[in-house]
């Protein structure tokens, strides 16, 4: 779930470009039959669970992947194939330290091997590249470029969760402890033959316990049950899950998937500054990776690249239907102010409205040019038919 959650959190609600409607369709097309989602998503988990991955591009006509990207070769439907990788399926090589270079401190290049044999040099500018957590100098020693897996912060903490659990397991195999009191028990065990006698004794015991329901014991034998207390026990392994909770920079309500606890608690605080964070690690790590691999979506989208068309994250944080209305109500009044001040006319804002009502989801469908009346033909045969049978 630690390796999981993010990269589901991240890609749910994805994004929604900001283009004609016509140019919007094309590009949801283009993401659809690539299946972008959900390739994004599985390089996420592997860069959190390895530490790195990358989604290699491949566009049609431009095989020799050992060469940077020329985005002038990606023509409408231009788009290939979209592989993700993980690091131990692909080699880096050596690393790119100039200073001037837009690959500082990566691979200069990666290699990868096919199971006959062969290997494919392929440019960074073809990939997608995600990292897991970065290390703190890319001059350590035994840098190769990618970073942590979030395991290594983790690990002991989730450890340390599963030992309670185990606790109470073996618990609750014991809960009912027999405690037998034998006279003359310590002075008679060391012959083998009164072992026997005990096992035999103590078998018939509790043979006649499970058929009967009931301990038969000679009158000097003593016979308890002791119970275990469990009390604690639900409290003590929350804590250790929620440490690992913690761990995973997650809070516990959707780590555990819980209600969350304490007086007057909604855990909605906890939801939205996580979400929050999520969306800052979109806009500053996803999308700058993202960038070329976008570009080229465009491209294959629309056949080029309008320079007026860009994306957003949509957000992760619900509204309720009362902060819907209250949005609603502040972005409409904010347009009516615009068109009060003069500033704007209704013509140049409507386009705007119109995407940011339907995006909002205030008022679906709206994006959709409205049917017009077409002009009626008074000398159409079937148009007279029709005033003929009114008048009848």
């Amino acid at each position: 779930k630690a390796v999981d959650i993010f990269p589901q959190d991240s890609t749910s609600e994805w994004r929604m470009w900001n283009a004609e409607a016509e140019q919007i369709s094309a590009l949801e097309a283009t993401e659809k039959r690539l299946n972008i989602l959900k390739k994004t998503q599985i390089a996420l988990v592997k860069a959190r669970l390895y530490g790195g991955s990358l989604i290699i591009i491949g566009i049609k006509g431009d095989t020799d992947l050992s060469k940077p990207l020329d985005f002038n070769k990606v023509k409408q439907g231009g788009i290939e194939y979209l592989n993700v990788v993980s690091r131990y399926e692909i080699s880096a090589g050596q690393l790119d330290w100039d200073i001037a270079s837009p690959y500082y401190g990566t691979p200069s290049y990666y290699t990868y091997s096919t199971p006959n044999g062969t290997s494919v040099t392929i440019h960074p500018s073809r990939t997608v590249r995600f990292v897991g957590r970065e290390l703190p100098s890319h001059q350590a020693v035994g840098y190769d470029g990618w970073g942590d897996s979030i395991i290594q912060r983790i690990d002991d903490s989730i450890k340390n969760a599963a030992i309670p659990q185990q606790q109470i397991a073996t618990l609750l195999m014991e809960s009912n402890v027999d405690v037998i009191k034998i006279p003359g028990l310590m002075a008679n065990v060391s012959t083998k033959e009164y072992r026997d006698k005990i096992i035999t004794r103590w078998q018939l015991a509790a043979l006649a316990k499970s058929v009967n329901r009931a301990m038969i014991m000679d009158k000097e034998e003593e016979w308890d049950k002791l119970s275990p207390n469990f009390g604690g026990l639900r409290e003590l392994c929350m804590m250790y899950l929620e440490i690992a909770a913690g761990a995973s920079d997650v809070p516990a309500t959707r780590f555990l998937a819980q209600s969350p606890g304490g007086l007057n608690a909604t855990g909605d605080s906890d939801l939205e500054n996580y979400y929050k964070s999520v969306g800052n690690i979109q806009k500053n790590d996803i999308t700058p990776a993202m960038h070329i691999l976008d570009e080229c979506i465009i491209r294959d989208a629309l056949g080029e690249r309008p320079k007026e068309i860009y994306y957003t994250w949509r957000p992760l944080w619900t509204m309720s239907d009362t902060q819907k209305t209250q949005n609603f109500l502040i972005k409409t009044q904010g347009v009516v102010n615009l068109v009060n001040s003069g500033i704007y006319t209704p013509e140049e804002l409507k386009p705007s409205v119109t995407n940011m009502l339907a995006e909002d989801g205030c008022l679906p469908g709206i994006e959709q040019e409205p049917e017009t009346d077409e002009e009626i033909d008074e000398n159409d045969d079937q148009v007279k038919a029709q005033f003929d049978g009114r008048k009848k």
